[in-house]
């Protein structure tokens, strides 16, 4: 089951958002993209050659995990050795969106899901190691606490 919000985010919100950490830059498009059982994960993307960036909106009933996620995030990212999004704007005042948000940076790349089915076992074996892999670095981060 899903508590995935769902919701309608238009150009003028979106635009809002970027304006508190991007100002000048235009919204062209907001579109609703994968995303997990959690959050509403949308790509706002922009007039020019400014990359996208990625909005998630978390419902009410888990508000608390977007800030888990800056959290984590900030811990994580100078340590491990892949590209890791870089939060923009983390926000739980409810003023722009009634739900909090976190506005980040869109890594390149397409969702493993959606390219296993055309992958070799070679590939997939490969792509699963690299997830391991990684999986290990983030283990070995220190944490003050669970959760």
């Amino acid at each position: 089951m899903s508590v995935r919000p769902a919701l309608e985010v238009p150009l003028a919100t979106a635009q809002s958002i970027v304006d508190r950490v991007l100002a000048g830059r235009q919204v062209t498009d907001v579109a609703n993209i994968h995303g997990g059982e959690i959050a509403a994960v949308y790509m706002i993307t922009f007039e020019g050659p400014y990359p996208p960036v990625v909005l998630k909106v978390y419902p009410d009933a888990l508000h608390w995990k977007m800030q888990k996620e800056a959290n984590v995030i900030s811990l994580v990212r100078p340590q491990l050795s892949v590209p890791i999004p870089r939060i923009l704007l983390a926000d739980d005042s409810k003023q722009i969106v009634a739900l909090n948000f976190i506005l980040m940076t869109k890594l390149d790349g397409a969702i493993l899901a959606g390219l296993e089915p055309t992958l070799t076992s070679v590939e997939l074996l490969s792509s699963y190691s690299q997830i391991g892999k990684l999986l290990r670095e983030l283990h070995r981060q220190p944490m003050h606490a669970f959760g």
